[in-house]
């Protein structure tokens, strides 16, 4: 396979990702919860946070082996470069808000970039493993968090993240207008299919974004607010 050959979704390459998105974090929460001593888990927090952060490193290398020399072209504005920073530091430091933030922008966000990738070279392009390292590792962060730190969203989280997601619209837009970029695809939709496509033209899909995103965000957290009900009751 050539190093430029595009992307396809749901083809051999991105089945390997979804795949491997689902079985490492399975695997690690496993070998957490089989040690008692604690270090699996520290290891594991760590390893990831430092996965993260090298493969933002990789991305700047990369892009300046290839001649991006443009300051723009590494300025971390889409919505998970943010995410990367919050996830190393829920990783190290297990701060809830950190974590909170991850949870519900993650699953809600990241997981349709794992799922419809905005993505133009497939594998063995370097940029396909940043990609998919960058967003595929956010989703481990989150899953490992939750099921093996047992860190969970408090009450009334959901609304506190979806308010947060505003200061991120509002940074992006910002940054779009003066820069005439299209962070956080404020302006314009991605390229490759994404369940955008389905929300109907600029301005209106940028709305219905916002209802989804806290109808998610109300979803994610609602298992748990029915566990604590339930632990009430009890």
């Amino acid at each position: 396979m050539s190093d430029d050959s595009p992307f396809q979704a749901y083809g051999p390459s991105h089945w390997g990702v979804l795949i491997l998105t689902v079985a490492v974090p399975v695997l690690l929460v496993a070998l957490a919860r089989r040690d008692g001593s604690g270090r699996t888990t520290t290891a594991a927090l760590w390893g990831l946070a430092l996965l993260l952060a090298g493969n933002m490193a990789a991305l700047v290398a990369i892009g300046l082996s290839r001649g991006q020399n443009e300051w723009i072209d590494f300025l971390p504005m889409h919505l998970c470069d943010w995410l990367a920073f919050i996830a190393i530091g829920a990783l190290l430091t297990r701060r809830q808000g950190a974590y909170e933030l991850l949870y519900f922008w993650g699953l809600a966000g990241t997981s349709q970039g794992v799922l419809t990738p905005d993505l133009r070279f497939d594998f063995p392009h370097p940029y396909f493993f940043t990609f998919h390292v960058g967003h595929s590792g956010i989703i481990a962060a989150v899953a490992f968090l939750t099921f093996g730190c047992g860190l969970r969203p408090r009450a009334g989280a959901f609304f506190r993240a979806w308010l947060w997601l505003q200061a991120y619209f509002l940074a992006a837009a910002l940054a779009n207008f003066l820069l005439n970029e299209n962070f956080g695809y404020l302006c314009r939709k991605p390229e490759n299919p994404s369940l955008l496509d389905h929300l109907g033209p600029w301005p209106w899909y940028l709305l219905a974004v916002e209802a989804i995103a806290l109808a998610a965000f109300f979803l994610l957290e609602l298992p748990w607010r029915l566990r604590r009900g339930r632990r009430v009751r009890e």
